[in-house]
């Protein structure tokens, strides 16, 4: 989860940086990945803590400011870092039932979960960031290898 929390915060640093805040559209496309991401944290972050959610869809038109969806997703981030962290593998095994936004019903295990949110938030990241790079602006890494080398 800590690869997840490193990856969001670097898009959360280009959404607000100059290049990307001059060019409104590009911008809004990355607040609207970054949004569907954290509402798909938050969605999951319930099923993992035995929660409600009030979610009805993974996605929204309804985008907050970029300051507020960071410190909400920098703060959901640290939740998740701390529960993963924290998690004995009796319990990452644990298979939870849930009911998906459409419906359907779902079972995995918490250790599925953390893995799901991970991923999920890297493939759209990944896809956004080869629009920043067609738009002039620089990808920010996503390697797990990159993050290690660095930290």
């Amino acid at each position: 989860m800590q690869h997840k929390q490193w990856i969001d915060a670097a898009f959360y640093d280009v959404a607000g940086s100059v290049e990307v805040a001059s060019k409104p559209e590009l911008q809004r496309e990355v607040l609207y990945w970054l949004s569907h991401i954290h509402i798909v944290d938050q969605i999951f972050f319930a099923h993992l803590t035995g929660k409600t959610h009030a979610f009805t869809s993974t996605v929204s038109d309804d985008i907050p400011e970029l300051d507020e969806l960071r410190g909400n997703s920098t703060a959901l981030n640290g939740a998740l870092v701390e529960l993963a962290s924290s998690m004995s593998n009796q319990a990452a095994q644990e298979v939870i039932e849930f009911v998906f936004t459409d419906g359907m019903l779902g079972a995995m295990t918490r250790q599925q979960m953390l893995m799901h949110l991970s991923t999920h938030g890297l493939y759209h990241l990944s896809v956004t960031g080869t629009h920043l790079i067609k738009a002039g602006v620089a990808m920010p890494p996503v390697l797990l290898t990159t993050m290690l080398h660095r930290h």
